[in-house]
Formats: C-alpha cells, structure tokens, sequence
C-alpha cells in the first residue's frame, strides 16, 4: 500500500496508527489516481463505486471495488463497456463479494453435500453464524480447503482473504479475475430492480444481461437513482418508506458516537 484517500483528518490518523507506516494521504480522489498507482480498492460510498472504478480503469489502474458495483443501469452499462477495454490490454476489474469465500459456501461446492436438504440447512446455519440450540440439530463447521489457518484470522468468515487472493492471481496471471465485470453486474442489477419493484408494488421485473451490447443499449439512460444527493424530477425516495426524517433524538445520539469516535481516534 503505497497511498489512500480519505477525507476525514481523524480517520485519515486513525487508520495510519494501526497500518504502523507512513503513506501518502490525499483527500481527491483524482489526485490519488495520478499517485502512480497498480491498483486502487474501491471501499467508499455505494453510489461512488461505479464512477470511480471508471476512472480508474480508464487511466490503466486495475480495480477491486467494494460491493455494490452500481448505483444506476446507466453507470453499470458504462462500467460494462469500460471495463471490456480495460481487460484487453490486460487492466483488470474484480467486485470484491467475500461471501462466495465462506467456508460453507466452498463445502457446499466440493458436490458432497447434493441432494441432502438437511446438511445443506445445518451449513446455511453455520453461514449465518447461528447455532441452534436444540440438541436434535447437527450442526457442521467444514474446513477451509486452503489457506484455512490464515483464512481464520480474515474478515468475514475469512472470505476477505480469498477474494484479495483470487485477485491477485487474476493480476499476476493476468486472467479475467472469477467475479468480473458481467458477475458483478449478475450480483447488483438484481437489487436496484428489486428496489424499483417494490416502489412499483411489487410488479416483476426482468434483469438484463448486460454481457450483450444490444441490451446494454436499452439502459445506457436508465439513471433512475434514490441517491438523496442527486435527487431530481422522477427519482425515487430514498426508503420504500417515501422521504423519512431523522429525528432530532438520533441526530443527537449521532454526533454523541462522533464525538466519542473521535476522541477515542485521538486519544
């Protein structure tokens, strides 16, 4: 890690603490891209990933965005696109989705487990982290099938391990990293279209493959956002809720953890 970018001061120190060396800090976004940069990870606001990640890519920087990789179908039809020539000459694009990496998940892959409902409902149980109490329920925790002693020590069950992994190897083989571009959209449309479903009353709706570019075409406008910062004519709330005002009670219990944040940051 040679640079990040954040805007909060506090934080900025906070995180610079516990990496234990000195890096660059910047508070532009643009400004750290021109830091001379292989690769950025994307982990700020949502609705920032996409628009940043095309950023990126397009000045050659390869790219492992948090989730999720769109706020619009409109932004996603251009990270589509973008992302395309971005991995033709070799700069590559990874949605950074950990819970694929869960030790179930990759026991439920190994095929040992087809065709027995129950075992399948024990490792969702444990993929939940809840262990159920009556004795009558087994309840398995399955290996890692590698790297388990320093996947045990990860984030999220020890799929962030793995997907900073996978996408290292996608790099340094330069290969199309496993949740690419069009698996990342497989992973995101899904939800903005629910959204849009549910403020229609719950209408179906059909996801687009936004691999074919005659269907990307069909959404290259769709920038039906409930972003509250962008707000316009037609955009929808930002809750299925309609507008919800916070309540001068949570305003004040937020500044409270702010301030105590910071001087814990401080201290």
């Amino acid at each position: 890690m040679v640079a990040l970018c954040e805007k909060d001061e506090v934080s900025a120190r906070k995180f610079l603490r516990e990496l234990g060396r000195k890096v660059e800090v910047y508070r532009d976004y643009r400004e750290l891209l021109e830091h001379g940069l292989d690769v950025v990870v994307l982990t700020g606001y949502y609705p920032d990933h996409a628009p940043q990640a095309v950023e990126a890519l397009k000045r050659g920087i390869n790219v492992l965005s948090e989730v999720c990789a769109c706020h619009t179908l409109a932004q996603g039809v251009e990270l589509c696109r973008v992302a395309e020539e971005a991995q033709q000459k070799g700069v590559h694009y990874m949605l950074a989705e950990n819970c694929c990496y869960f030790n179930t998940v990759q026991e439920m892959e190994t095929g040992r487990w087809d065709g027995d409902g129950r075992k399948i409902e024990s490792l969702l149980k444990v993929h939940r982290q809840k262990v159920m109490e009556e004795a009558s329920v087994e309840v398995y925790e399955p290996p890692f099938r590698r790297f388990a002693e320093e996947a045990s020590g990860a984030g999220h069950g020890g799929g962030d391990l793995f997907v900073v992994w996978e996408f290292m190897e996608a790099l340094a083989h330069n290969r199309r990293p496993p949740i690419d571009v069009y698996m990342a959209m497989d992973m995101t449309l899904p939800g903005i279209l629910a959204y849009r479903s549910a403020l229609m009353g719950g209408v179906p709706l059909e996801v687009p493959d936004f691999r074919r570019e005659d269907v990307r075409r069909l959404y290259e406008a769709d920038t039906w956002d409930p972003d509250p910062r962008k707000a316009g004519p037609g955009d929808p709330p930002p809750s299925v809720l309609g507008k919800v005002e916070i309540s001068e009670d949570v305003k004040a219990l937020l500044e409270e953890k702010t301030r105590r944040y910071r001087e814990e940051s401080d201290g």
